[in-house]
């Protein structure tokens, strides 16, 4: 569990720092990282999951003397939330096959990281044979076609990251 944490450099300050100290704040502790020169990229290893980080960074000159704190970064190493609103549409009606579009969105935007993948889990066999599909792309929706006119279907959607699926 591994962040790269990166910055812009304050204006005008190019020359005069030397290094830059990176505090990292969990529920538990606090930390400081310091980079190596005036570097303005900080791998952090070995966080938590499920845990919540907030990031600062300070610049240092020669002297040892600080700036100000940059802004707050914060994140939660977890899985995306639950997905909701899922809704049903027929898109296209002929006599016995019509054409099905899902869409979906997050429960809510969180400090998580971002979702690189939906799974669509459906017992939908006439789609193409398989049962599960992934959504990539950050698409919110899924269209299956050729789907029989008065079958029951089940559709369940889970959002993945780089932790994992939700």
């Amino acid at each position: 569990n591994t962040v790269v944490v990166s910055w812009s450099p304050p204006l005008n300050s190019s020359q005069c720092i030397d290094h830059y100290v990176v505090s990292i704040v969990n529920e538990n502790t606090m930390s400081n990282k310091n980079t190596s020169n005036s570097s303005t990229t900080l791998v952090i290893n070995q966080l938590i999951q499920g845990m919540n980080y907030s990031f600062t960074v300070t610049g240092v000159d020669r002297a040892e003397r600080t700036g100000e704190e940059s802004e707050t970064a914060r994140i939660t190493l977890d899985v995306p939330e639950s997905v909701i609103d899922l809704n049903f549409t027929l898109i296209d009606e002929s006599l016995s096959l019509i054409t099905l579009m899902i869409t979906w969105k997050l429960m809510s935007v969180t400090l998580r990281p971002p979702v690189i993948d939906y799974h669509v889990y459906h017992n939908i066999t006439s789609f193409d044979g398989s049962l599960v599909h992934n959504v990539t792309n950050n698409m919110t929706h899924i269209t299956f076609t050729n789907v029989s006119r008065g079958s029951q279907y089940i559709v369940n959607v889970t959002a993945e990251n780089i932790i994992g699926i939700g």
